[in-house]
């Protein structure tokens, strides 16, 4: 059965402002590949037709909610990476987010519930890595400070390179040569 979107004043700014926060929600809820357009639509009493008017499709839709949630963060602020004890604050500020009433971390739930769809999980790495990645790599110090760390060639910085799944080496090829299950280079396969 099929439910009737509520009916919005025509209004361009207050619109996009509904879909965002209703894609917000049902992301947060179930994930990239969980939620339907019509169903991101009638949460925000529009059609499905609006919101490819707005953001295009839904993955461009996904991309600016994911955008959007970790713009500002509030575990990962400059005051608690720059403090004396990161750490400590760090935990104290999620424990803060468990209280009641609390604003849940709907970034981190649109992350993990997204997280088994191959274009989601881009569009999140690329995010935190905008966002999130560059500002604790600017709050490291030592050796650790950014751009001092040797490039470790991550999975998602090269487009098709990924780590190679357990099973998917030969048994041979670790008698023929010991150390062959342990290079570098037997870890990755190229797609």
């Amino acid at each position: 059965m099929q439910t009737t979107a509520k009916t919005r004043p025509r209004n361009a700014a207050s619109t996009r402002k509904a879909i965002l926060a209703s894609a917000r929600r049902l992301f947060a809820r179930a994930g990239y590949d969980g939620v339907g357009v019509r169903e991101i639509a009638n949460g925000a009493g529009v059609t499905a037709m609006l919101i490819n008017r707005y953001f295009g499709s839904k993955e461009r839709l996904f991309a600016e909610v994911a955008a959007e949630t970790m713009a500002t963060p509030s575990i990962l602020t400059r005051e608690i990476l720059n403090s004396p004890n990161p750490g400590k604050h760090i935990a104290a500020a999620l424990i803060e987010q468990t209280r009641s009433g609390a604003t849940p971390l709907d970034g981190f739930l649109i992350t993990l519930h997204s997280a088994s769809s191959p274009r989601a999980a881009k569009i999140g790495r690329m995010q935190i890595e905008k966002h999130h990645q560059k500002m604790v790599a600017a709050a490291l110090r030592g050796d650790r400070r950014a751009g001092a760390l040797p490039d470790r060639g991550l999975p998602g910085d090269a487009p098709n390179v990924r780590p190679l799944r357990p099973g998917r080496h030969r048994p041979q090829d670790a008698a023929e040569n010991p150390r062959a299950g342990f290079s570098a280079a037997n870890q990755r396969q190229v797609v």
